[in-house]
């Protein structure tokens, strides 16, 4: 998994590999080592919902995608564009969620699995 950062906007990208953990019931895991006992770590996963939900408390964060969205746009696979999903935050903020599967990744394994 990958993850960006900028402002009020999140993209997490992942692999076709995680893709199908995800699918499978599985969560996706990433975590980074700052320093000794410091660490940031994100963990996405699918859920019986029509909303996306982001905990950040306390690490790792717990990101819960609809299973049924993630399923269409699993359908639609390779394709550049991602899911969004619009989060309201503390003092009027929205957080944007961007996923998506990365598109050469999706293409190599999809095209050559068709073969």
């Amino acid at each position: 998994m990958k993850l960006q950062m900028e402002a009020q906007h999140l993209r997490f990208r992942i692999s076709e590999k995680e893709l199908a953990t995800l699918l499978d019931g599985g969560a996706v895991d990433n975590l980074t080592t700052l320093d000794e006992g410091h660490h940031i770590g994100q963990r996405v996963t699918l859920a019986d919902s029509d909303h996306a939900s982001l905990d950040t408390r306390p690490t790792p964060w717990q990101l819960r995608l609809p299973r049924t969205a993630v399923a269409a746009y699993a359908r639609r696979l390779p394709t550049r564009e991602g899911l969004h999903f619009h989060l309201p935050r503390a003092e009027s903020a929205v957080l944007e969620i961007q996923f998506d599967v990365d598109v050469r990744d999706s293409a190599r394994t999809r095209l050559s699995s068709s073969s």
